[in-house]
């Protein structure tokens, strides 16, 4: 076996022995103002190790991840991407108030050991007063993570909801990543799960569900799909 083929072995078992180990997550100015352009950016890496991958070395086809936009209306439209650095950015100008969700579902071209990793994330923008299209994150990925909690301030709780392909997600593993690196496990209950928001700033949430479908991606053959849904959110003072 060449260097190569042990690296990528290796590289394989890190990935199932971690639950995937990179996650890709999205940052971005959770308010927003009409007429005013708006800057979303995709990271690979882990958020709550201060990891960003430099966009060069994003494993497989990762760095073909593309993002897509849902107005408050509910249209929907892919948004053009360019690498800067250690994320991807992307730009956009709301035009009218209510929520705008950004999201992403992105399947890795290869198979690690048995597995199949699906990756999906997501983050809203609110612009204006308007609640209008808050509950389009729901239908954004077939493992969407909603906020249940209005308007998060440190120091209080922060509830959310995690879901796959329509059905709550119940005693399904969640990890919380905080902006002062502290990182906290959870387990839903019918998909509801929560956390005390102990710091203001963006927090990265990451939710876990091993589907046990079987199948064939490019020519190989996979036992179970791993899939990971990221939603990040900005908690107040």
């Amino acid at each position: 076996m060449n260097m190569k083929s042990i690296l990528t072995l290796l590289f394989s078992l890190f990935l199932l022995s971690v639950g995937n180990a990179h996650n890709i997550w999205i940052e971005t100015n959770n308010t927003g103002k009409a007429g005013k352009l708006h800057s979303v950016k995709i990271y690979l890496g882990g958020y709550g190790e201060n990891e960003r991958d430099s966009v060069s070395k994003w494993f497989s086809n990762t760095r073909d991840v593309a993002i897509s936009l849902t107005k408050p209306d509910g249209t929907r439209e892919n948004l053009v991407t360019k690498p800067a650095g250690n994320h991807l950015e992307a730009l956009f100008t709301p035009s009218q108030e209510g929520y705008y969700t950004v999201s992403a579902s992105h399947e890795v071209a290869d198979v690690y050991g048995t597995a199949k990793i699906q990756y999906y994330a997501a983050s809203q923008i609110k612009v204006g007063a308007s609640v209008e299209g808050i509950n389009n994150v729901i239908s954004s990925t077939d493992m969407p993570v909603q906020l249940i909690t209005a308007s998060p301030v440190e120091k209080k709780n922060v509830s959310l909801k995690v879901m796959y392909k329509g059905k709550n997600l119940d005693k399904s593993s969640v990890s919380i990543a905080s902006p002062a690196g502290w990182v906290k496990a959870v387990e839903t209950n019918d998909g509801i799960f929560s956390f005390d928001a102990l710091w203001p700033g963006v927090y990265v949430i990451e939710a876990y569900h091993t589907d046990k479908t079987e199948g064939n991606l490019n020519g190989k053959e996979y036992k179970l799909i791993r899939n990971t849904s990221t939603y990040s959110i900005t908690v107040g003072r």
